[in-house]
């Protein structure tokens, strides 16, 4: 003991029973802090570790996932719009083809029209030229009558 207090100098540690006790109750208590808390703490911080990361690879998963749907969808938005754009140009070819064949029956039909009132007209004008005609002899006979009373 003598080494002990020529190390230590001045600090007089008195070690005696009770040392030994408290030193015996820290390392009970030590380990029973350890089984009951400490290892507890450390298995729910590993589980926790581990849902993280499995909710992580999950994530990752949907992540790719919903990307291969996207594209997919992409895919069928543009078959979408281009039959769309194929039945929306065949309609505007049967709508045009339909347009020219009204505009030629109607244009048929009109000329049809305008040859009867052509022939209409000519048959009119025809009959007015063969009365004036008639009216013109009648006239210019009785125009010369007035003018050559004697004669006649």
């Amino acid at each position: 003991m003598n080494l002990v207090a020529t190390i230590l100098g001045s600090v007089a540690i008195d070690v005696d029973f009770t040392a030994i006790i408290m030193a015996v109750l820290f390392i009970v208590l030590y380990y029973v802090l350890q089984h009951l808390i400490v290892n507890d703490y450390l298995r729910a911080r590993e589980l926790r570790r581990d849902a993280v990361e499995g909710a992580r690879e999950e994530a990752k998963e949907h992540q790719s996932l919903a990307e291969v749907r996207m594209l997919e969808y992409e895919d069928e938005i543009k078959s979408a719009r281009r039959e769309a754009a194929e039945v929306r140009d065949s309609l505007r070819g049967q709508g045009t083809a339909e347009q020219a064949d009204l505009v030629a029956d109607a244009r048929s039909e009109m000329q049809s029209t305008l040859a009867q009132e052509r022939a209409k007209i000519a048959d009119q004008v025809a009959a007015a030229e063969k009365e004036l005609a008639g009216r013109a002899t009648a006239l210019s006979k009785a125009i010369v009558d007035k003018i050559l009373p004697s004669m006649s």
